[in-house]
């Protein structure tokens, strides 16, 4: 008894020691490093924030969005620490390092009623340590939930509290009834049904389909009862639904700008079938991992993490419907079981149907919309946990994760954490941002992909105004809108590299206007000019009707 007590503690301090890794290491990227590894789309969620604070409004008048709008994402907490502190990369930081605690909070909200103190540090420990990626800051998968901007926390977060609700009523009679959390569960499915449809594909219709699936079983059974004393259950699956179309619905009536990015919902040709079962195919490699075993160095300890939790997920899967069906066969329902069996459904229909969805129809399918693969992993840790006999093999099983977890770090973190401890940062967007800012301009006109990380290590104090790919053309969407008048551009900045200079100078000409060069950098690869008119034009796209669509 006392070893098996100490075998307990043991592995309590180390998942208490993983997590205090990964939290201590998203921290010092998030606060330290953002900078550093501020893209374009990071940048702009901040720059939004600025201006969402600025206009007391989560939809501020001079910003078009792009494929989601921002109803309980990051950025609108950001927007409130921004004005809460005035520095908008804390802010972000800040953002980003409390949803990541949510994020937390939300799992063990699920798993709380099923496992013991070591299982729920245990589902902790994998919701943040199971993704599989090569140095996290330069992956897209990588940035989803907990560093930089966590584009895909809140969605995150829906996901783990409505499956909580939802299995909390349908394994306890005495949750069934109207509640804080079937509340909280209605406000998210409704927030993030205005922002996008992607809880909607990856959640809501899931849980529909089980719960659907769920009652033509017990129909089949000739079990009757059983559904009307789950209508409480039932109801909730409904409730999600009606809330989510309904913000979904909303969105729509108020009319606020957005251009879609991504593709469309048009038919697939059937010539392109084979092109979308290998972007498929892909994408199931990058989400488990599999794709850095052939694409990076020391691939086989890519190859030997994804194994590992894949195989935690099919077994824990196969476990879950084995023992779930056999209980059923002598007249039980065992709580433990039916957790698992639910689970498993919803997931396995979610990432079946987005698969699915990708064959039917001709959509930009990329590797974050699978994000729901991570707290499957995550659940399946846990699931796994509970069907391992308590002492030995259980402290073998928590240990082999936390040696799973770590190897992620290593692999994922680690990169991220050594380049933003560097003592001295030589980037030359640095230089460029220091210069701009002792020069007292207030606005940086140029293409997205360097105004973006010059106005990152600005720290708010210069705004980047941008273009994309044609330069002087202002991007229309997910990009400040009106800060290109001559006030502004008295206080502005162009920058130009690569020789864009040269057709700048041209439509200067063209219009009349006088530009002057104050600034090079890498040899002239980078130049510096002010302009006495404003040279920033919308091209033969947008127009007033394009701007309200």
């Amino acid at each position: 008894m006392c070893q098996k007590k100490n075998g307990q503690i043991l592995c309590a301090v180390i998942l208490i020691v993983v997590l205090a890794l990964f939290l201590s290491s998203f921290a010092i990227i998030n606060f330290i490093g953002f900078p550093k590894f501020c893209t374009f789309d990071m940048y702009e969620d901040t720059a939004y924030s600025m201006l969402a604070w600025e206009a007391k409004s989560i939809f501020p008048k001079d910003w078009v969005f792009g494929n989601q709008y921002y109803v309980v994402a990051t950025p609108v907490l950001c927007a409130l620490f921004y004005g809460l502190t005035g520095n908008i990369n804390f802010a972000m930081a800040l953002a980003t390092m409390a949803m990541t605690l949510l994020v937390m909070l939300s799992m063990l909200f699920l798993i709380h009623p099923f496992t013991d103190k070591l299982g729920r540090l245990t589902g902790m420990a994998a919701m943040i340590g199971c993704m599989i990626t090569a140095n996290a800051v330069a992956s897209l998968e990588g940035q989803l939930f907990y560093i930089l901007a966590s584009y895909y926390s809140c969605y995150l977060i829906t996901v783990l509290i409505v499956m909580g609700d939802y299995l909390h009523a349908l394994c306890f009679k005495n949750k069934r009834g109207f509640s804080a959390a079937l509340i909280l569960s209605m406000a998210l499915c409704f927030t993030t049904g205005m922002q996008s449809l992607r809880i909607t594909a990856v959640l809501i219709l899931p849980v529909l389909a089980t719960e659907i699936l769920r009652i033509l079983i017990l129909l089949i059974r000739k079990e009757k009862n059983k559904i009307k004393r789950t209508w409480a259950v039932t109801l909730r699956a409904l409730l999600y639904t009606f809330s989510n179309f309904l913000g979904a619905i909303f969105i729509k009536v108020l009319n606020v700008p957005n251009v879609t990015i991504y593709g469309s919902l048009s038919q697939r040709n059937l010539s392109s079938l084979k092109d979308a079962h290998e972007v498929n195919m892909r994408i199931l490699k990058k989400i488990t991992g599999f794709y850095y075993a052939c694409t990076e160095e020391n691939g086989w300890i890519y190859f030997i993490l994804a194994s590992f939790f894949t195989a935690i997920v099919i077994l824990a899967a196969f476990l879950s419907l084995y023992r779930y069906i056999a209980e059923r066969k002598k007249g039980k329902s065992g709580k433990k079981y039916l957790f698992g069996a639910i689970n498993f459904s919803v997931f396995a229909i979610s990432i079946a149907g987005l698969f699915a969805m990708n064959l039917v129809f001709d959509m930009n399918f990329r590797t974050p919309y699978l994000f729901i693969w991570y707290p499957f992993t995550a659940i399946s840790c846990v699931v796994l946990l509970q069907y391992l006999k308590p002492g030995c093999w259980k402290i073998v099983g928590i240990l082999l994760l936390c040696i799973g977890c770590i190897g992620n770090w290593y692999v994922g973190y680690a990169p991220a954490v050594q380049k933003t401890l560097e003592p001295y940062d030589a980037n030359i967007y640095r230089k460029m941002s220091d210069y701009i800012v002792e020069s007292g301009f207030s606005y940086v006109y140029g293409d997205i992909c360097v105004t973006s990380p010059i106005a990152a290590y600005s720290n708010g104090q210069v705004l980047a105004a941008s273009s994309f790919e044609k330069p002087l053309e202002i991007l229309t969407y997910i990009n400040p809108q009106g800060v290109y008048g001559e006030d502004e551009n008295s206080k502005a900045v162009y920058i130009f590299y690569c020789g864009q200079n040269i057709d700048a100078e041209k439509y200067a000409e063209k219009i009349g206007a006088s530009m002057t060069l104050i600034a090079e950098f890498e040899g002239g690869y980078y130049t510096l000019y002010t302009s006495d008119k404003q040279l920033m034009h919308y091209g033969e796209q947008p127009s007033e009707s394009f701007l309200k669509s």
